[in-house]
C-alpha cells in the first residue's frame, strides 16, 4: 500500500468515526446523511469536529452539492491537506 492510499483510508476513517459519533450509530461510506436521519445540525456538528480535527474548513455549500456523506467529507478534507 503506497502513502498516498493509506492517507485516504486514514481520513475516510477518522471521518467514519466522526459520523458515527454525531449520529450514534454505525454508517455506511455512500450512506447520505440525510437519507440516514441526519439534520442540518449533524451536518454542522460533523463539520465543526472534522475542522477541529483536520484544520480543512470545509464550504457548506459545498458540501451540500457533493453530498453529506462519509465519502465525501473524506473527498474534500483529502483534496485540501
Amino acid at each position: 500500500m503506497n502513502d498516498s492510499t493509506e492517507t485516504v483510508d486514514s481520513v475516510r476513517s477518522r471521518v467514519a468515526s466522526i459520523f458515527e459519533q454525531v449520529l450514534g450509530r454505525p454508517v455506511e461510506p455512500e450512506s447520505d446523511l440525510f437519507d440516514i436521519g441526519g439534520d442540518s445540525a449533524d451536518a454542522v456538528e460533523i463539520i465543526e469536529m472534522v475542522r477541529h480535527w483536520s484544520g480543512v474548513d470545509i464550504d457548506v455549500l459545498e458540501l451540500l452539492e457533493a453530498g453529506v456523506s462519509v465519502r465525501s467529507v473524506a473527498n474534500l478534507v483529502g483534496a485540501a491537506l
